[in-house]
């Protein structure tokens, strides 16, 4: 018996819609494995500063009479991890730590019209700072990568303020030290505080060294070493 010919014209239809969507569906695949991977990695940075914040702008020294000669300073020291969301911007989080140690005198003047120091104590200080980060490349020729980059965090302040004897006892005023119950005093507080970087370099591969102008908690002048995970 012969068929229909709208039976085979149906037959193939059906057929086509069967075919055809597996084909669309494994064109698509195609596609999309051939598309460029996006290589989005992180980063762990340690890196050395100079002239901090907390530093410059003597956020530290809470009430310290006289003229301080700081002896020591650590530098602000950092780590830094961030996470590449895009090829060319990542997110991330750092942390700050300092300290420094010295002494506050004050010159006074005799009756000879010669000048004298007197030793009015000693101080030592620390600063830890925990900081949310973003950074920018903003041009990249392997292996030289340029970047900007900016952070707002909060400062934790530990100061130790120390009175020499001599010093401490002639503040006596009505039977009472203007200077407190103790020869040893501490200070605790908070502040807000931030890091802008305009100018951030780096050369190198997976392990590249770097160098970065900017101002805040990691300092004017911060350098160190990127490892890239």
């Amino acid at each position: 018996m012969t068929k229909s010919p709208i039976k085979n014209i149906f037959l193939i239809l059906t057929v086509m819609t069967i075919i055809a969507p597996q084909q669309v569906v494994a064109g698509e695949a195609d596609s999309v494995l051939k598309m460029p991977a996006v290589h989005l990695h992180h980063e762990l940075t340690i890196g050395y500063g100079e002239a901090s914040s907390d530093q410059l702008f003597d956020g530290l020294q809470i009430g310290r009479p006289g003229n301080y000669r700081v002896q020591h300073y650590s530098g602000a020291i950092s780590f830094s991890y961030k996470y590449f969301v895009l090829p060319q911007f990542a997110i991330g989080i750092a942390v700050a730590y300092e300290n420094e140690n010295g002494i506050w005198q004050q010159p006074y003047m005799q009756q000879t019209d010669e000048w004298l120091v007197t030793q009015l104590g000693s101080f030592k200080r620390a600063a830890f700072t925990p900081a949310i980060e973003l950074m920018y490349i903003y041009k990249e020729s392997k292996p030289v990568r340029y970047y900007c980059m900016a952070g707002i965090g909060f400062t934790y302040q530990n100061e130790v303020d120390i009175y020499s004897d001599g010093y401490y006892l002639t503040n006596y005023q009505n039977g009472l030290n203007s200077l407190g119950k103790n020869l040893q005093i501490q200070n605790n507080r908070y502040h807000f505080n931030g890091q802008i970087t305009p100018i951030g370099i780096s050369v190198g591969g997976r392990i590249s060294e770097f160098m970065e102008l900017g101002v805040g908690y990691k300092g004017i002048l911060n350098i160190g070493i990127t490892v890239k995970l």
